[in-house]
């Protein structure tokens, strides 16, 4: 579950000549209406590729097998979620990257008449890199709204593989909001429903093999209609969706987010009593709070910056926690000959990264940092519980471990509280399965396309493990037509490049964040070495994004397994 920023494109188009019926066998006349069944699921579940989140919705599919297209819905306080399922063996065939032209490439539609009243309604397009189109259609005074922008919406795309990693399909989920729904809804229309209202609906799919130079070369469009007519701009031919109350309250879930650590941490507790999982996510994300105020180098009054301030006069006392949180840095900083370092904050200030504005330092800057930067530098006497620096401007900084501990942190505390079920989630960078959620064998987490905001690259399934991603897109400048990232290398002083991203999987976030950094400024080769020399259990998985030619990437997969 990782957190992704959608993609979006407002396109327009209007007039392309279809064909007046689908092709023979392209559909499935029944049923004649759907159910949307109520869910306490959150925004960030409701958009993972598999899981129980969707567990309980029901499911529609038609159109060949070569190009069968599902579809499901789910509706909660907040809005409408929708899913398309789409089997397609070569979905980016014909698309470039971040393709607006969703009228001449393949595409999924939903329309939906907000009331069932007939007189507007609204449509949705997405495509298989993530681009949306929205729209508001009002029949009544005749015209398009090419303007309307669904405020709220969040879409996403994750691509589908087999065992073989062979490409398959994808799915796409979007989430509509009640709120600009009911902006532009009919007066009198009840937004949002109850539940035992009906409206109504269309899904489409549209598949263009020619691509945008020749988009009805053997196109189909292949609709969930009744009529076996291209009915997606005729609300009589919709068919209804039923608002049905929800599922059994043992599988209901309780998520909150808070902002800290410069990130979204987002907690969501399962399988509890409902007192029980509200108290358990508040306190988790009090947790990753309290951690922040320990380890955060922005924050003047924390145990850490008063650390940087005196450390070079002398020994300083500072609080066992924070003795082993060092302690477990400089054993990183050794095992991996100095490719993680905590010291490297004078670096990270010397290229505009402490506060975010970026610069190219000069020579002399880099230098004087690298003189300051090493874990020689710093002197821990776990014994008295002090630490000095053996010379002034020696600076800590924990970014490159703090998410992953605190996470950690949440999870014991969760543990704890007898939660067997959770999902701690720092940022979309560290993200702890604890159990499984209802109904699934594992939590499915989405791994970020480095190259393209929104899209997935992989998804992830952790139960009791975590994922930690470090990626050069997070925090980066670009000068010259160069790119800089924030993943610094303080053997060299400079900012690895070479290397678009590194996900792991491993037993403890803790690790796994410092991990991700390791790798990323090892290098693929030296990476898979220093894995392989990881224990076999519980056992460590790596996935290494490389960019390629243009603005593409592969990928390379390997583990302490060997």
């Amino acid at each position: 579950m990782a957190v992704f920023l959608s993609f979006r494109i407002v396109a327009w188009c209007v007039g392309a000549a279809l064909p007046a019926a689908l092709p023979a066998g392209a559909i499935d006349a029944t049923p004649a209406s759907y159910v949307a069944r109520h869910t306490t699921q959150g925004i960030e579940a409701l958009q993972g590729a598999s899981g129980a989140a969707w567990g309980d919705a029901e499911r529609i599919t038609w159109g060949p097998a070569a190009v069968a297209t599902s579809f499901r819905a789910l509706w909660n306080d907040a809005g409408l979620a929708v899913r398309f399922d789409v089997t397609d063996a070569s979905p980016w065939h014909t698309l470039t990257e971040r393709d607006a032209k969703l009228w001449t490439e393949e595409v999924v539609e939903l329309f939906l008449d907000v009331g069932a009243t007939g007189r507007s309604y609204a449509e949705l397009e997405v495509n298989p890199v993530n681009t949306v189109v929205d729209l508001w259609v009002d029949r009544a005074e005749g015209r398009f709204d090419r303007n309307w922008d669904l405020v709220g919406l969040e879409s996403r795309v994750h691509p589908r593989k087999d065992a073989a990693s062979r490409t398959t399909g994808w799915t796409a989920v979007a989430f509509l909001p009640w709120s600009a729904l009911a902006a532009k809804a009919p007066p009198g229309t009840a937004v949002p429903p109850e539940p035992g209202d009906r409206w109504r609906f269309n899904v489409f799919r549209i598949e263009r093999p020619g691509g945008s130079s020749q988009p009805e070369k053997d196109a189909q469009y292949l609709a969930w209609s009744p009529t076996g007519q291209h009915s997606f701009h005729v609300p009589e031919a919709f068919r209804e969706i039923e608002f049905a109350p929800g599922v059994a309250a043992s599988a209901v879930c309780h998520e909150e987010s808070r902002v800290v650590m410069g990130s979204t941490a987002t907690v969501r507790v399962c399988g509890s009593e409902p007192a029980e999982r509200r108290q358990a996510v508040t306190d988790a994300l009090d947790e990753v709070d309290r951690v922040d105020r320990l380890l955060s180098h922005y924050r003047d009054d924390s145990p850490l910056s008063r650390l940087n301030r005196e450390a070079a006069n002398g020994p300083v006392a500072v609080v066992p926690e924070l003795v082993d949180v060092l302690a477990e840095c400089l054993r990183w900083s050794r095992d991996s000959d100095g490719a993680f370092d905590v010291t490297v904050g004078p670096l990270m200030k010397a290229w505009g990264f402490f506060r975010d504005e970026g610069r190219l330092p000069e020579e002399r800057e880099i230098q004087a940092a690298l003189a300051v930067v090493g874990q020689r530098h710093v002197v821990l006497d776990r014994e008295h519980g002090t630490v000095r620096f053996d010379r002034p401007g020696v600076e800590l900084d924990l970014g490159g471990i703090g998410k992953g501990y605190a996470v950690d942190r949440a999870v014991d505390l969760l543990r704890r509280r007898g939660i067997r079920s959770a999902l701690v989630n720092l940022g979309g960078s560290s993200v702890y399965g604890l159990g499984a959620p209802p109904g699934a064998e594992a939590w499915q987490v989405a791994v970020q396309d480095p190259t393209a905001p929104g899209r997935t690259a992989e998804s992830v399934a952790l139960r009791d493990r975590a994922l930690s991603v470090s990626g050069g897109y997070a925090r980066c400048f670009e000068k010259d037509g160069v790119s800089y990232s924030h993943i610094m290398d303080p053997r060299t002083g400079r900012p690895v490049r070479g290397v678009l991203s590194v996900a792991v999987l491993s037993a403890s976030a803790t690790d796994g964040d410092a991990l991700d950094n390791v790798l990323f400024v090892q290098g693929l080769e030296r990476a898979r070495a220093f894995v392989a020399s990881l224990p076999r259990e519980p056992a460590t998985s790596v996935l290494f994004f490389l960019p390629t030619a243009g603005t593409g990437w592969r990928l390379e997969c390997f583990t302490s397994l060997g």
